[in-house]
């Protein structure tokens, strides 16, 4: 009975090896899907650029038409790609900051355990 009351009134620590381990192990897995959310983003703002460069080109087109015919149908283009191109540019800036964002957030698991980001060779930029 007296050996029962110490055990409720004390406990062991793991050893500090196993806590290093299991930190690097979480911080692992967290590089890891802060790469992978990166990716996408990265990809998704590839892709929206490609689409934002042709509206702006098409754009420019419909504007030089435009010019010399008035058209109902191309000011409705007109008109209608002003608003892609407006809208492809909110979404390439919110994008942008959202790669900012994943960059801090990864520098900040690697002020937490920097040798794991020093052997990761994925960067993420928000250019």
């Amino acid at each position: 009975m007296f050996h029962r009351r110490l055990s409720i009134l004390s406990f062991r620590m793991r050893s500090p090896l196993r806590d290093a381990e299991t930190d690097r192990s979480r911080s692992e897995r967290l590089i890891r899907f802060v790469d992978e959310i990166a990716a996408e983003v990265t990809a998704e703002r590839s892709g929206l650029a490609v689409r934002y460069r042709e509206a702006c080109i098409s754009a420019g087109f419909a504007s030089d038409a435009a010019g010399t015919t008035v058209s109902v149908e191309r000011e409705e283009r007109l008109a209608e790609l002003s608003a892609t191109i407006i809208a492809c540019e909110r979404r390439l800036m919110t994008l942008g900051r959202h790669l900012q964002l994943l960059a801090e957030a990864k520098a900040d698991i690697g002020q937490m355990m920097p040798e794991i980001v020093r052997t990761e060779p994925t960067s993420i930029s928000g250019d």
